[in-house]
């Protein structure tokens, strides 16, 4: 089971009620806190700023995975065609210095 808990928004909510801010704060980190302890796949929203660099919805992070595993596939391949290379090279130095049969 996952928890969704915007710490933002619930202290914004306890300070709209006349908590102070410190204790409306703290509160947020405490129900954070047993959250977390209840089920630990608990999902913190956090300040629009502070998540900025991530991708606005689910589209946008299967975009994002997906050049990810396609930059990785060619940064393998080219790791195996430079092996196949060297080995190449290899193969072909060795035997081109054999003797040549009798």
């Amino acid at each position: 089971m996952t928890v969704t808990f915007d710490t933002l928004t619930y202290s914004k909510r306890l300070r709209e009620a006349g908590v102070p801010k410190e204790q409306a704060d703290a509160h947020a980190g405490a129900a954070l806190y047993l959250f977390k302890a209840i089920s630990p796949s608990t999902v913190v929203l956090e300040a629009p700023e502070a998540k900025s660099h991530l991708p606005a919805s689910s589209v946008d992070m299967t975009a994002a995975i997906d050049r990810m595993v396609w930059q990785v596939t060619v940064r393998v391949g080219g790791l195996i065609l430079l092996a196949v290379s060297v080995l190449a090279v290899f193969v072909v130095g060795v035997l081109g210095k054999a003797s040549p049969p009798i």
